[in-house]
């Protein structure tokens, strides 16, 4: 099994998710988090300041465990720096299990490329990227500004069009 599985109990003060205490957990578990013997445990003693952190975590797993009904949902565990792709799923009620995995560098690699493309996009200079076959995939705001022409008239086409300004040439 590639991803962390942990086997939980919700526990409740006047009828709300108040903690969750680790019944089992696979090695995984131990791997993705470096969260070591846990088993018997409140998640509140193993990661101290979790139910203010991430309030969502006791929301959805005492939903699932009282309602049985399944969900999936991605959240950032502030105290251990990792962010978590989680599905939680109950067995009975008052009890639920969630798989996981660590989707940290996914997360990290999507902040890069939105950052590029803020800057490709902000960028004053000209920009033109063209795939394998030097078909013209994408230009920026800068290019349609400095050349007059349209994203509509350049795309699907070769960058030679920007030297002889024929649309419709063949090459």
């Amino acid at each position: 099994m590639l991803e962390g599985y942990a086997y939980c109990k919700i526990l409740l003060d006047h009828d709300k998710p108040e903690d969750f205490m680790y019944i089992d957990v696979n090695h995984t578990f131990e791997e993705l988090t470096g969260l070591k013997n846990v088993v018997g445990k409140k998640v509140s003693e193993v990661i101290p300041g979790i139910k203010e952190s991430n309030p969502e975590l006791f929301e959805i797993f005492g939903r699932v465990a009282f309602t049985g009904k399944p969900d999936r949902f991605e959240t950032y565990l502030e105290s251990l720096g990792i962010w978590f792709s989680i599905a939680v799923y109950s067995p009975g009620k008052e009890y639920f299990v969630a798989v996981f995995d660590n989707i940290t560098e996914h997360k990290w690699a999507e902040e890069e490329r939105q950052k590029l493309s803020i800057a490709v996009e902000q960028t004053a200079d000209s920009i033109v990227i063209t795939n394998k076959d030097g078909i013209i995939e994408y230009v920026n705001p800068a290019f349609e500004r400095l050349t007059g022409y349209t994203k509509e008239e350049v795309l699907g086409k070769t960058p030679r069009i920007l030297k002889s300004g024929e649309q419709d040439q063949k090459y």
